[in-house]
């Protein structure tokens, strides 16, 4: 091995790495195990080499064959990862590092530190050395290379859990922090014969967080040759509730619409929130119950996957915390008991949006007032509330009430898990309205079932929603205060909707789907309709696609369907590019055929996108054309285009980003989500983010992770491939747990410095070989060669250094380094230094 031509490893090196190996192997019945393993003796007797204590240096040491002392690591209690924490290792009497804990720490991973005895009776932040020592069986386990610290805790010392289930303790509400997205568009055409035309639109969604509360606001801004507009949409406040599993919203919001429409409003909303429960929790299953004669391995699957197993003890058992897999698919459940003996059982199973797992609720509680769409309708106060709960039997009922001085509406519906037969939901709702230019009140009632199904074996799904409105008599809130007089009253009053949704997969010959939907109106014979359906199929890698769609709006006097016909063709598969060929040819009616040919594709990264096409349309004989390039990028994305017809030409752009200010400076971003990250590795400039298209951390080596899942565990890492040669990354992932809305730290340790290669000796003889040398803040540590070598990374200019190669005072000293000025500018510095005791 050579550096820059100026150091070769010698001779006493080369025989280390490749004749003092040895296996040792171990015979067990007919298998045999064996592992490499350097003796350390195998050196004594080399001359003019002073070892260290090097018995604990064994490579396949759990503890990575370290020295103790404070280490970065990933910790993860019973495989669920807990995240980065700095703590301090000792050596046990085996000799093995194991980490120093506190009760506060155990409390916070779900331990029952109040009920076992050797922990109840300290206080939080009593120290703990040796893990089994106070917890029976438990036992903790290091791996240093790769900075994992893995502990088993027996189930008996924890808290009754929900598989999933995260402690609140663990939840994240973030920093300081002001957020702005923006995204402006904007067009300058020309037309024949008249002067251009400028056209910008520019939505700006911002937002400060201060502890848990949050305070949103959506704005846009219109402007044409002619007039501009500024528009606030919303404001408002909000914060969770923890524990209620629910948050807390003041000012301009809009009602949950489970079960009535919703509408916006001024007010205060508090609503359950589903995202705060484990996965295990969200959405509709059925409970599972059995019975087991003796202790039992019980496996639940669903179309043919394994979705849950667990170990029962004799006697009755239930389950009510499976993860949802899909609409339906029945569970089939098999116990194993010890015996070598079986039973097998059919849960049938089928999900819908209105309903509730057996026991749990979910709510919303509203009071404020209308706000209205137009500048003519009514703004009364009102209340709102919601329940819906899981009952047993697989059904879930629910109901409400929404109440203002002008209007009244309850709801009352009930859902049912048919099993095999899909899930269906049926409910029923009364209104009464009072219209300022009507004496008496109109009231009438509105029905609605809604239904769904997936056909496992035949990959489909169907969800139908029919909504019947069974009197002239009734309206929803909305329709109450907009309709401000006799003729809209009239003439947007609902009677009926129908809405289906379809789709089915052909395996390999394709796919279709259908989607209709229709609408029409008490004081009107006509009807909205609209209607797509369309046939997908890849062969020999190209795409097939044929889709149709219909739209027929009465009240708006509006027809149109359009038959089209799209060939995509991938180059790639003889140009080793990411180009398509893409061609399509429409049919609308009344001889209108349009036909386009073009050529799309991506290039950087996938960063940069491109698309070129042609079109002809054969009614008016003229021929058109647009291109477009667009830049995915860490500071945001920016994107033109440029089209034409023959009376006609448009030059359009975006722009879409964020701005993220922080404790830490400000960072710019792609658009972000409502739960975000902000990346902190000081110093690592121009690395990506491992999963995130097109961000990479900005010059002072911050960026902004834009999409966060809240209240689950969510790991963010960079790629340590792209770092510079003087940076180095202690901890290259972090695992953040944010609450809704919350900007939080994704801290990545790295140590900016030289790259050294020093030869050490102490009263003129090298330092023995195995020494551990450390920088004095503990952050740096390596290990030292034949003749005194040690190689350092991340290294300051100058420093002081503590090197050790035993447990006795007198084994043990301390080096101060400068590198000098003619260290040379290769990429590793070469010096020598004195180690004083």
């Amino acid at each position: 091995m050579v550096f820059k031509g100026k150091y070769r490893l010698n001779k006493l090196a080369s025989y280390i790495t490749l004749l003092m190996t040895v296996s040792v192997i171990e015979f067990n019945s007919s298998r045999v195990y064996a592992k490499d393993y350097f003796n350390p003796n195998a050196l004594s007797d080399i001359d003019g080499v002073d070892l260290a204590d090097l018995q604990s240096l064994d490579p396949f040491s759990t503890s990575g064959a370290q020295l103790p002392g404070e280490y970065n690591v990933n910790v993860i209690v019973n495989d669920r990862t807990i995240g980065v924490i700095k703590l301090d290792f000792v050596r046990n009497d085996e000799g093995q590092l194991e980490p120093v804990l506190t009760k506060q720490m155990l409390t916070e991973w779900g331990v029952k530190t109040n009920v076992i005895p050797s922990l109840k009776e300290l206080n939080a932040g009593a120290k703990l050395e040796g893990i089994n020592h106070y917890i029976e069986f438990a036992s903790s386990q290091f791996i240093f290379s790769q900075q994992i610290l893995k502990i088993s805790i027996p189930q008996i010392a924890l808290n009754a859990d929900i598989r999933g289930n995260i402690d609140p303790a663990l939840f994240d509400q973030g920093m300081p922090a002001f957020i702005l997205n923006y995204d402006l568009t904007g067009a300058r055409s020309w037309y024949k014969n008249s002067d251009y035309q400028d056209n910008q639109f520019l939505s700006l969604r911002s937002g400060i967080n201060l502890g848990a509360w949050r305070l949103r606001n959506y704005a846009t801004y219109e402007h044409s040759d002619n007039s501009s507009k500024w528009s606030s949409i919303n404001t408002y406040l909000e914060r969770d509730i923890q524990p209620l599993n629910s948050q807390l919203s003041l000012g301009e919001v809009t009602t949950d619409g489970d079960i009535f429409n919703g509408f916006q409003f001024k007010g205060v909303k508090v609503s359950s929130d589903e995202g705060m429960l484990p996965y295990s929790l969200r959405g509709f299953a059925p409970v599972v119950r059995g019975f087991a004669q003796g202790n039992a391995k019980v496996t639940v699957r669903q179309n043919g996957a394994v979705i849950y197993q667990t170990y029962v003890s004799a006697g009755p058992f239930v389950f009510n915390d499976l993860y949802p897999t899909s609409y339906s698919g029945n569970l089939d459940v098999t116990v194993e008991e010890e015996n070598g003996s079986s039973q097998s059982f059919v849960v049938p199973f089928a999900s819908l949006a209105i309903m509730q797992r057996e026991g749990s609720i979910k709510y919303s509680a509203t009071v404020g007032k209308y706000r209205s769409e137009s500048d003519n309708g009514k703004t009364p106060h009102f209340m709102e509330g919601t329940i819906i709960y899981g009952l047993p039997w697989n059904t879930t009922i629910y109901g409400g009430a929404l109440l203002s001085s002008d209007y009244q509406s309850y709801a009352l519906g009930v859902g049912f898990n048919l099993g095999s037969l899909g899930a269906i939901s049926f409910d029923g709702k009364y209104a009464s309205t009072q219209f300022d230019f009507e004496r008496d009140k109109q009231t009438g009632q509105a029905y609605r079932l809604q239904y769904s199904k997936t056909l496992q074996e035949t990959h489909s799904t169907i969800s139908l929603d029919a909504y019947r409105y069974s009197s002239k008599g009734f309206y929803d809130f909305s329709e109450a205060n907009e309709n401000t007089d006799i003729t809209s009253r009239n003439s947007s009053n609902k009677r009926s909707r129908y809405q289906l949704n379809l789709s089915q997969s052909l395996a390999s010959y394709g796919s279709f789907y259908v989607n209709a939907y229709q609408q029409d109106y008490w004081h009107s014979s006509g009807k909205d309709r609209n209607i797509t359906a369309g046939y997908n199929v890849v062969s020999n890698g190209i795409s097939y696609g044929l889709s149709y769609g219909y739209t027929d709006s009465t009240r708006n006097n509006n027809t149109s369907h359009q038959v089209t016909f799209r060939v995509n063709i991938p180059l790639g598969e003889w140009l080793s590019t990411r180009n398509y060929l893409t061609s399509s040819v429409s049919y609308a009616g009344q001889g209108k055929t349009t036909a386009q040919t073009g050529i799309s594709g991506n290039a950087l990264d996938n960063n940069l996108t491109y698309s070129v096409q042609q079109s002809y349309v054969q009614q008016n004989h003229y021929v058109g054309g647009n291109a477009s390039v667009g830049y995915q990028g860490s500071n945001g994305n920016v994107n033109m285009g440029y089209a034409y017809t023959q009376n006609s030409q448009r030059f359009n752009y975006g722009w879409q980003g964020a701005v993220v200010a922080h404790p830490y400076g400000v960072t710019l971003s792609q658009t972000v989500g409502d739960t975000i990250a902000l990346v902190a590795a000081p110093g690592a400039s121009d690395v990506s983010l491992q999963n995130t298209q097109g961000v990479k951390t900005n010059y002072w080596g911050y960026a902004v992770k834009p999409y966060l899942t809240p209240y689950a565990e969510n790991k963010i890492a960079l790629n340590a491939s792209e770092l510079a040669e003087n940076v180095d990354i202690i901890n290259n992932s972090v695992t953040v747990i944010p609450t809704k809305g919350a900007v939080v730290l994704a801290k990545m340790n790295t140590r900016i410095g030289y790259r050294i290669l020093m030869t050490l000796s102490l009263n003129g003889k090298a330092l023995p070989f195995g020494s551990s040398v450390t920088l004095s803040d503990g952050e740096s540590n390596s290990i030292v060669g034949d003749n005194g070598e040690v190689y350092l990374s991340g290294m300051p200019e100058s420093g002081s250094l503590i090197a050790k190669w035993g447990n006795k005072a007198e084994q043990m000293c301390h080096v101060n380094y400068q590198l000098p000025d003619d260290a040379g500018e290769d990429s590793i510095k070469f010096i020598t230094a004195q180690c004083t005791q």
